[in-house]
């Protein structure tokens, strides 16, 4: 799937999607997505990337088998309200921007083989109720803690993980 274009606005209502590689939102497009279930490829650039101003929101998805479930960058802006995102090689969600943002409520990462939500280049991530439980890794890295700022309530379940 590639989305794109400022005046584009997509819903997506219980959909199922099965050894998806690519999903791109870009260039200030909006997409919405409800209960829906993404599937990937664990392959190498299996992802749901956001750029250029793509917009989302997802509500009651869930997503798995993903290298990358979620990816941000320049401009993108997500919200995820009852979600779940599992099975993923590298990170549930990855931020790869310091204009990026993420508000997370009554969402659930597990079963990541490495990191929950990375913030790689900076960021404001907002996390409200969120569940952390991994199979190795970090359930939050920040790798640019100058450029990142991070809003933490009602969570810390953090199991089998390294925690922060």
């Amino acid at each position: 799937f590639n989305i794109h274009g400022k005046d584009t606005n997509v819903e997506l209502i219980r959909c199922k999607t099965i050894n998806c590689s690519d999903f791109w939102v870009l260039k200030k497009a909006k997409v919405q997505f409800q209960k829906s279930e993404f599937s990937g490829t664990c392959a190498k650039q299996s992802e749901i990337m956001f750029d250029s101003g793509g917009h989302g929101s997802m509500d009651e998805c869930v997503l798995k088998n993903f290298q990358v479930g979620i990816r941000l960058l320049i401009d993108a802006c997500v919200e995820l309200q009852s979600c779940t995102i599992s099975s993923t090689e590298q990170a549930c969600v990855m931020m790869d921007s310091e204009t990026s943002s993420l508000c997370a409520k009554r969402c659930q990462f597990h079963s990541f083989k490495k990191d929950g939500l990375v913030l790689q280049n900076g960021g404001l991530a907002v996390l409200d109720m969120i569940s952390l439980i991994g199979a190795s890794g970090a359930g939050l890295r920040i790798k640019n803690p100058a450029k990142s700022c991070v809003y933490i309530r009602n969570s810390g379940f953090l199991q089998n993980c390294i925690g922060v």
